[in-house]
């Protein structure tokens, strides 16, 4: 299969799948080791330390075609909610109260758990489309190394 840049017929062009693939790599980093020493006052110690590490690195020619979807906004609003949900459950055992403020409560805390779960649910679904979308039309996209037009043969 013969691909030419529409704009200037080169064929030196190159799906932008294989661009981010190609100009990305990752690597991992681990240190062990261990130390001992002593005190002017005659103590003595000793220990063992440990670390490691992941990085991405991509060109930025990889950098323009990835897509990051962001970190996982859910979970600042489930620690949130969840928070707010259980405050909703204790709090009308903390003060002197009726029945009806008491159920109240309760009503409120379960709707607050309900659009909890809703919206987290809501956010993956959306995150997930948002990735779907990005990979398909990438996996298409065609990109002329000479002069950078954007095409789908």
């Amino acid at each position: 299969m013969n691909i030419a840049c529409p704009k200037c017929d080169s064929n030196d062009v190159q799906s932008a799948a294989m661009i981010v693939a190609t100009g990305t790599t990752t690597g991992k980093n681990r240190l062990l080791g261990s130390g001992i020493g002593s005190t002017l006052e005659g103590g003595f110690g000793g220990g063992w330390y440990r670390s490691s590490s992941t990085n991405t690195n991509k060109t930025d020619l990889a950098q323009r075609y990835s897509f990051d979807p962001g970190p996982p906004v859910a979970g600042c609003f489930a620690w949130l909610f969840g928070i707010g949900w259980l405050f909703c459950l204790i709090f009308p055992f903390l003060v002197d109260g009726s029945d009806d403020f008491r159920n109240s409560c309760f009503l409120f805390s379960f709707s607050l758990l309900f659009s909890t779960v809703l919206l987290i649910w809501h956010h993956f679904r959306t995150r997930n489309n948002k990735v779907r979308t990005h990979k398909e039309t990438i996996d298409r996209l065609w990109v002329c190394l000479r002069c950078g037009c954007e095409f789908f043969p």
